[in-house]
């Protein structure tokens, strides 16, 4: 049984905005990528690749877990880094479309449940997809307002509550991801208990459709086994705590 935060605490001197949050949470996490920091202990590479100059562009961002799930860039329109350091950032156009494809088809993740954190401040344009296969047709996150609003938040695949910023989205709609992850400031959506080897398609940050679209500054995206609450709680409070 994996310990939760609680345990952890008695033994392994857990400080929420402290570098390697996976490693000292004795996570072992199915990707694990970053434009900013070390998430796994004992990863020493490069965060992210890029080429071109005015702008910069982001095609890789490297999996940290030790799995090679690297996300690159295959959409209509490059992302371009911003910032540096701690403020690197991978910014998604607000025109064509910007995604980053795990590269792996979900049929070939392992079978079981994972939960995913996506560290992004999009901005407040409406019809965005988040996280998908791809299409538009099912298994995605969506946010947006207008008559789809009111649709669920998540559809086509099995998979627990979505939260942001450790808030369980509630009611679990388009909109009301709208209303919560549109605010100033990065956000972390995450998702409980999702059964990515369901999905069809190839799992990927943003969309490749011109009008359901990716759009706003991506930072960070983790898949774990699926985690206790507190486990869950404490990757949140540590990105929010590293963001701050």
């Amino acid at each position: 049984m994996r310990l939760g935060l609680s345990q952890g605490l008695s033994t392994g001197g857990f400080v929420p905005s402290e570098s390697a949050i996976l490693t000292k949470l004795g996570i072992t996490p199915r990707i694990a990528v970053s434009m900013t920091r070390k998430l796994v202990g004992s990863y020493s590479g490069d965060f992210y690749a890029t080429t071109g100059s005015g702008p910069v562009e982001v095609t890789t961002i490297y999996d940290q877990s030790g799995n090679g799930t690297n996300l690159t860039s295959n959409g209509t329109s490059a992302a371009t880094l911003s910032g540096s350091g701690d403020s690197a950032r991978a910014v998604f156009a607000s025109s064509g479309y910007t995604t980053f494809t795990t590269g792996v088809l979900g049929s070939n993740f392992a079978a079981g449940t994972y939960d995913i954190f996506i560290v992004f401040d999009p901005i407040s344009t409406n019809k965005q997809f988040l996280f998908s296969r791809g299409g538009t047709g099912s298994d995605r996150i969506a946010m947006n307002t207008g008559s789809q609003s009111t649709s669920d938040v998540f559809s086509g695949v099995t998979r627990g509550d979505v939260r942001v910023n450790d808030s369980v989205l509630s009611p679990q709609t388009r909109g009301a991801l709208y209303t919560a992850a549109t605010v100033a400031g990065t956000n972390v959506i995450s998702v409980e208990d999702l059964d990515l080897n369901t999905m069809g398609g190839t799992p990927m940050i943003g969309n490749d459709n011109t009008t359901w679209r990716a759009e706003g500054d991506f930072a960070e995206f983790i898949v774990t086994p699926s985690l206790s609450d507190a486990d869950h709680t404490a990757i949140v409070t540590n990105i929010r705590d590293f963001y701050s």
